[in-house]
């Protein structure tokens, strides 16, 4: 908060978009992503009478990318982890074929006993 209220404190509208844009670039090296997205909102909000119009969009840009980002991060995990399962799967399902025992093929894949049982039903209805 002392950082949203900082450019506040400062008597003229140059001096406040100054200190704005220091306190812009501190925000942006809290390490917490929702505290760093906190902070540039409340910036925003809180020198909307006095902030240079195109920096107020540049700094909701990097909000908005930041926010991008994390989206980008969170596909690219979940499809990963899809991957894995597939793959996963896959190994199971000629484990099966090879005949060894669900107990050992539990072991190697982490897969429960239902899973395995449901490949198994795929693998006899294809």
């Amino acid at each position: 908060m002392a950082l949203v209220i900082l450019p506040l404190t400062v008597p003229d509208s140059e001096g406040k978009q100054k200190m704005l844009e220091k306190v812009v670039d501190l925000a942006e090296q809290i390490p917490d992503e929702g505290q760093r997205i906190f902070t540039l909102s409340g910036v925003i909000v809180a020198s909307d009478k006095f902030i240079n119009r195109d920096y107020m969009d540049q700094i909701r840009r990097r909000i908005n990318m930041t926010q991008l980002g994390q989206l980008y991060e969170k596909e690219k995990i979940e499809y990963a982890n899809q991957k894995v399962r597939e793959n996963t799967k896959e190994m199971a399902k000629s484990l099966m074929d090879e005949g060894d025992d669900i107990i050992k093929i539990m072991k190697v894949t982490g897969l429960t006993e239902a899973e395995l049982l449901r490949l198994q039903d795929e693998n006899v209805t294809v």
